[in-house]
């Protein structure tokens, strides 16, 4: 079965973020991305394993994700992470200088 790269975009970015909201989310809603996202197992086999439908998986899967979007949107932790990895970027190849790059990082931790 062949992926899209709009699912697998989206697989990335939802495991970015988990790896800055997973201590807000419940340890049921943590096992179940981690087994679906990281682990691949399919949503037969969660519901399988936790004695629930495939739907419910299905629907607590959107559920997470919601809640991940949902904390980025208000936190941005994902965001400030990239601006600074591109500030840090431009400074390695030499497009602004180590004040600016300082600059740049104050900017997003501020």
């Amino acid at each position: 079965m062949m992926i899209k790269n709009d699912q697998l975009d989206k697989s990335v970015y939802l495991t970015r973020l988990y790896d800055y909201y997973e201590p807000l989310l419940t340890d049921k809603q943590c096992t179940y991305f981690e087994w679906y996202y990281i682990e691949n197992f399919t949503l037969q086999e969660i519901a399988d394993e936790f004695s629930v439908s495939r739907a419910a998986v299905s629907d607590s899967l959107d559920k997470i994700a919601k809640s991940l979007l949902s904390y980025e949107a208000y936190l941005k932790m994902n965001y400030h992470s990239d601006s600074i990895r591109i500030a840090i970027a431009k400074y390695k190849n030499g497009e602004i200088d180590v004040a600016t790059l300082i600059a740049a990082i104050e900017e997003e931790l501020i």
